[in-house]
């Protein structure tokens, strides 16, 4: 159980926000604005898609690589599950929340991709949700859960980088 977890064992009205729906708000959201109001990250797509590409390939290579940590201790990705192990190998000795940090990643890459400046913009109106609205009510909740096990954790690995 890591403490980027998607719920780890708090109720949907516990959250404030599902973080995959939030981004993927953000990704349609940006895609109506382009359309209304171009936003352009640089004088060419041919500069920054390259750049974008690469974002998407780490962010899937990791938010899998955290998905097969998750299985690796039998534990499950799911907002209703009740946490009943740590996750502390593969991104998870890096970083509490691998998986919020790839879909932030996704969304920059297909912003920076498509060219499309206002990814990034919505991107940094989400952030501070998900950090409110849901890592600090996982953090409590692993913490009642946990105790200095996850304390412990909290003092070797940073919360996102």
């Amino acid at each position: 159980m890591e403490i980027g977890r998607m719920a780890m064992g708090l109720s949907h009205d516990q959250m404030a926000v599902k973080p995959p729906i939030l981004l993927l708000g953000c990704l349609l959201f940006s895609l109506g604005l382009e359309g209304i109001f171009p936003l352009s990250l640089a004088p060419t797509n041919e500069t920054v898609r390259p750049l974008g590409m690469a974002f998407v390939i780490v962010a899937l290579g990791l938010f899998f690589w955290a998905l097969g940590a998750f299985r690796a201790v039998g534990e499950q990705v799911k907002p209703e599950s009740e946490t009943q192990a740590l996750v502390q190998t593969g991104p998870y000795r890096f970083s509490r929340n691998p998986i919020y940090v790839a879909m932030a990643m996704l969304v920059i890459g297909v912003g920076l991709w498509s060219h499309n400046g206002w990814n990034l913009v919505l991107l940094c109106l989400c952030i501070p949700v998900i950090h409110v609205g849901v890592v600090v009510r996982e953090e409590s909740y692993l913490y009642r859960t946990l105790g200095e096990e996850f304390v412990d954790y909290c003092e070797r690995v940073n919360r996102y980088l």
